[in-house]
């Protein structure tokens, strides 16, 4: 098995140049990344701003499913395709496990 190495510490936040970055610091903080497309003044559009708000939700998301499947904890064997079962395989995504 693989190990994943660690992400930036959330949270993360849409930065004044439209990037995405950790909020430590506000615009000071780690570029986690710029979204595309740009527009032909190499200004955000509505898509990229969009994916902006996604990516920076990202840690957040994350930690609410760990959250979900801690909770599930006690169900051992759920259905095929069960939202326990999806979300314990998409945290393993997540986290590198399933490589």
């Amino acid at each position: 098995m693989k190990t994943m190495s660690t992400h930036t510490p959330g949270p993360w936040g849409i930065r004044s140049t439209g990037s995405v970055g950790s909020m430590s610091g506000s615009d000071k903080g780690d570029m986690i990344c710029f979204t595309y497309p740009c527009d032909e003044n190499g200004s955000e559009t509505p898509e990229s701003r969009a994916n902006a708000r996604l990516i920076a939700a990202a840690p957040e998301m994350k930690a609410l499913l760990a959250d979900y499947a801690a909770q599930a904890k006690n169900v051992v064997s759920p259905r095929p395709g069960s939202l326990i079962e999806r979300t314990r395989a998409l945290l393993a995504r997540i986290e590198g496990r399933d490589e």
